[in-house]
């Protein structure tokens, strides 16, 4: 038999009860009448503008209306039927409401009733009377008719259902659900709703669709409800200038301000500033994301947004989505997950790029002291971080002009670490290309204080290693550590002052490296090697400190893998011995490193038939000059290498004298 045509989809429907807001894309209000009154609040008529196909169809779900009536409300000033509101008090009643002017709603009627000797005396179809039949037969998955012994009983069943998160579970529990119904989880965590299908009677979907309101990070919010608006600034910092009514972003929440005073984080003061709650027109942004929803805890266990990103939330896990700049346009394409994952208030950082991270498992901290101006550009992407690993920046000071750059790192089990730039810094800081797996590279526990850049750039870090380079302080110049290789080193460590230039060098087995360069220090070591072999890094000894230079004897110290020394305050004292710290046969290179003059710095070689421990031997292809000049005017150095088993001889290597 022919039937009528049918919609590609099934008319919007959903099942309402209380107070209604209508939805604009609604169809058919099913109205729970079974226990407490409905009232429908109508949408205001656009002046002109009005759609001659907008209808809407409100039925008594419940058969109630009796008891509990359905009250429909014209918008302000507006009317419907010539009044302000209508009242459907009739059990099955319904009505379908049509726009008919700029001031006007129209609703046509309709009561259902029956009795026990009698049948229905005309069907229409949106008021169409349909041709009468002796049997009424209907269709589809979401109807049901049934005989109750007084009457026939039809059950429109909703496309979507309103219910909360506990009545959802008792469906579940109960075998209730409806199978291929949508429900909206009016009530979830970190949510405004949860739209998730049935796929059985006690069975839900895992995957979801989530309605959010996020922080207006791109300015283009609704303010109408904020009470005195007068600008939206953005992420909130000490540097910002407010004034009464201004909003602004912190912990993904917005803040108006009452005193024209930018005080402290808002979320800790509430003199200046009051938190708005979340709607349109409080600035909020409403974006649909899809999800993972976990009902027992009734939390979206993913998200995943329109910009790429997706984070996942765990109850063991300090990552949060409240945590996450959702909403942000130039936060995009992040992945990040696991129970041990920390995110530093993530959302109140104001850089403008971390993309493209896949973060396992890891800690990543972001810290900036907001009570100081801050104009930075801090970019950290393409970075791959898992196992214990961290990355991490403590920005404690202002800084001024561009900055910190971290980028495309993989740390397996290994740390970057930046802290404490102090305001003086005005340039670049970078760390990049580095692949740690087990190893760490920390700059600055106290200072990186200078004009100019700190560069660390393509790194490797394997094993057991360390890199530590403490207390920079650069006053015009640029410190370069870059191209370093440590793999086997348990540890390194710098602490520079000054001027630094120590470029393409390996640190290779170097075990236990620690070091103290004061004075202009790190000034070679180009494409040098560190290792239990040889080095030509350089070292600045001032031979005024009686633990340096002592009754004619130099002592290096215990680190076997130094290879050149800058001698200081040399004032024409003489070197007979150099104590090295160890037996093995490493050389090393001596340098008068006086600024000015040609003050000299003088040797004493000593036969070796008569050497004793720490004495310079002269080398007879070698014309062993015993007086070096000035570095700085002549470039004059002497290479000794200890040798002699046990007992310890400076061998005289290599020389270069003034003519």
């Amino acid at each position: 038999m022919a039937q009528l045509f049918s919609t590609k989809y099934p008319n919007n429907s959903r099942e309402v009860s209380g107070t209604v807001t209508i939805y604009r894309d609604d169809v058919v209000l099913l109205c729970d009448t079974s226990s407490a009154p409905v009232v429908i609040n109508l949408f205001d008529i656009p002046n002109g503008f009005w759609s001659t196909q907008w209808k809407l169809y409100i039925v008594d779900n419940s058969d109630n209306a009796s008891s509990n009536s359905i009250t429909i409300n014209a918008g302000t000033g507006q009317e419907i039927n010539d009044s302000s509101s209508l009242v459907l008090n009739t059990d099955g009643s319904s009505a379908l409401v049509r726009i008919v002017s700029d001031d006007k709603f129209l609703a046509n009627l309709t009561t259902v009733t029956g009795g026990s000797g009698g049948g229905y005396d005309t069907i229409q179809d949106e008021g169409v009377s349909l041709t009468q039949r002796t049997t009424m037969d209907f269709v589809g998955e979401y109807v049901e008719a049934t005989d109750t012994g007084s009457k026939t009983q039809v059950e429109v069943n909703p496309i979507v259902k309103q219910i909360t998160n506990a009545n959802f579970l008792s469906a579940i529990s109960g075998g209730t659900l409806v199978s291929g119904l949508m429900y909206e989880i009016t009530d979830p965590l970190y949510a405004e709703s949860v739209f998730i299908n049935a796929l059985g009677d006690n069975i839900e979907s895992l995957s979801a669709q989530a309605t959010f309101l996020f922080a207006d990070y791109n300015s283009v919010g609704d303010y109408s409800g904020v009470s005195g608006f007068s600008s939206q600034l953005g992420r909130w910092h000490g540097g910002l200038s407010v004034v009464v009514g201004s909003v602004v972003i912190w912990d993904n929440k917005h803040y108006v301000n009452l005193t024209g005073a930018i005080g402290t984080e808002p979320n800790a003061d509430a003199v200046n500033w009051s938190v708005l709650s979340k709607s349109i027109t409080n600035g909020y942004i409403d974006e649909t994301c899809s999800i993972l929803y976990n009902s027992s805890t009734n939390l979206p266990i993913v998200v995943n947004d329109l910009r790429g990103n997706e984070i996942w939330y765990n109850n063991n896990s300090n990552v949060t989505i409240t945590q996450f700049p959702f909403g942000d346009n130039n936060i995009k394409n992040n992945v990040i997950k696991g129970d041990t994952s920390e995110i530093d208030n993530l959302c109140n950082v104001p850089f403008l790029r971390f993309d493209n991270n896949n973060c396992l498992n890891s800690v990543i901290e972001f810290s900036f002291d907001y009570q100081q101006s801050i104009a930075i550009e801090l970019s950290c992407y393409d970075n791959f971080i898992n196992g214990d690993a961290s990355l991490s920046f403590s920005i404690t000071q202002s800084i001024s002009g561009i900055g910190v750059e971290i980028a495309k790192n993989n740390l397996q089990s290994g740390n970057i670490s930046l802290s404490n730039i102090l305001a003086s810094f005005s340039s670049v800081v970078k760390v990049e290309n580095n692949l740690c797996q087990g190893g760490q590279c920390f700059i600055g526990t106290t200072s990186i204080d200078g004009n100019n850049n700190v560069i660390v750039s393509g790194n490797t870090f394997h094993d057991e290693c360390r890199m530590t380079v403490q207390i920079i302080d650069s006053t015009s110049n640029t410190i370069d550590i870059k191209n370093n290789v440590l793999s086997q080193a348990s540890a390194v460590t710098f602490d520079i002052s000054g001027l630094a230039d120590f470029i393409g060098n390996r640190i290779d087995e170097a075990q236990g490296i620690t070091e103290d360069f004061t004075d202009n220090d790190l000034q070679g070591g180009r494409y040098s090697i560190l290792s239990k072999e040889q080095s030509t890094f350089r070292k600045v000894l001032d031979l005024s400190d009686s633990g340096v230079f002592n009754l004619g004897t130099l002592f290096l110290g215990a680190e076997s893998w130094i290879g050149e020394y800058l001698l200081t305050n040399v004032d024409g004292q003489t070197i007979s011995k150099i104590n090295g710290g160890t037996i093995s046969e490493r050389p090393n290179t001596i340098i008068n490193y006086q600024q000015l003059g040609a003050t000299g710095l003088n040797l004493t070689f000593t036969s070796i038939a008569t050497a004793v421990a720490d004495d310079l031997i002269d080398n007879g292809s070698i014309n062993g000059r015993t007086t070096l000049l000035s570095y700085t005017n002549y470039n004059d150095r002497s290479t000794f290498i200890r040798g002699g088993g046990a007992t310890g001889f400076n061998f005289l290597r290599d020389q270069m004298v003034s003519a």
